[in-house]
C-alpha cells in the first residue's frame, strides 16, 4: 500500500527523522514517540461532598492536547443516592497537512464538556445510574489529512463544519445474582448537530465459577445514522448546464 491519501505520519522531521510522505512499506506508524502527564486531586469538602480537579497534557507526532477539569459529587440518604457533576475543557493543537503530505501551519480544536449523573441504590442487591452529557466542539474537527472522492474521480480535502454540539444520555442497572453472579444492563442514546443519531444497548453477565475464576460474557447492539452531509452516490455532471 502507498500512504498518500491518509498520510498517517508523512513527516517526522520534528523528531529528527527524514521526510517520508510516500510510505510504500507501511513504515508510517512503525514508530510514534508520545508522552502524557496526568494529575487528579480529590478534596473532601465535608462528609458528603468531594471535589476533584484534573490537569493533563499529551504530546505525540503530530498532536498536542491540554486538558483541565473540575468535578463534584454529593451523597444523600445515608449514601444511598449520589449526585455528580463535572466540566472539562480540552484544547488540541495539531499539524495541518496537504494531500501530498506537506505541512501548512497548525490547526486547533476546542472541546467543552458538561456532565451530570445520579447513582441510586434500589435494593441491597441492585444499583442504578442515569447520566446526561453535552459537548461543544469548535475549530478544525477533522484530522486535516483525510481526503474524499470527487465527481471528476480525483480526491479532495475533507471539509467538515467548524461547530458540533453533541448530546448523550445513558442509563445503567447492575444486579447481583444469588448464585455468585452479576448482571449489568446499559443503554446509551446519542444525538448531535451534524444529524448523527445513535443507540447502544449492552448486557453483561459475570459468573464466579471457583475461587478467583470468573467467567464473563456480554452482548452489545449498536445502531447509528450517517451525518446529513454524507453520501455514497456521485451525481452525474451535466455539461453546459
Amino acid at each position: 500500500p502507498i500512504d498518500i491519501v491518509t498520510a498517517a505520519s508523512p513527516d517526522h522531521s520534528r523528531f529528527g527523522k527524514p521526510y517520508d510522505a510516500v510510505d510504500t512499506v507501511t513504515t508510517a506508524s512503525r514508530t510514534n514517540p508520545s508522552g502524557s502527564f496526568d494529575t487528579l486531586t480529590t478534596y473532601r469538602w465535608d462528609r458528603a461532598t468531594d471535589i476533584s480537579m484534573r490537569a493533563a497534557f499529551h504530546i505525540e507526532e503530530p498532536f498536542e492536547s491540554w486538558i483541565v477539569g473540575l468535578a463534584a459529587t454529593r451523597s444523600f440518604a445515608e449514601d444511598n443516592t449520589v449526585v455528580g457533576a463535572s466540566v472539562n475543557q480540552v484544547l488540541d493543537w495539531f499539524d495541518r497537512f496537504a494531500l501530498d503530505g506537506s505541512r501548512h501551519g497548525r490547526a486547533t480544536r476546542s472541546t467543552t464538556n458538561l456532565n451530570v449523573d445520579v447513582t441510586q441504590v434500589l435494593s441491597p442487591t441492585t444499583i442504578a445510574n442515569v447520566a446526561y452529557g453535552e459537548t461543544v466542539q469548535l475549530g478544525t474537527l477533522g484530522n486535516t489529512w483525510s481526503s474524499v472522492p470527487l465527481d471528476d474521480l480525483t480526491r479532495g480535502v475533507e471539509r467538515l463544519p467548524g461547530h458540533r454540539l453533541r448530546h448523550v444520555a445513558s442509563a445503567r442497572v447492575a444486579q447481583w445474582l444469588p448464585w455468585q453472579g452479576a448482571l449489568a444492563l446499559s443503554y446509551r442514546a446519542y444525538l448531535d448537530s451534524w444529524g448523527i443519531a445513535a443507540q447502544s444497548g449492552e448486557a453483561k453477565l459475570s459468573q464466579r465459577v471457583w475461587g478467583g475464576l470468573t467467567v464473563r460474557g456480554n452482548y452489545r447492539y449498536h445502531w447509528q445514522t450517517a451525518p446529513g452531509f454524507f453520501t455514497t452516490r456521485s451525481e452525474e455532471r451535466r455539461v453546459g448546464k
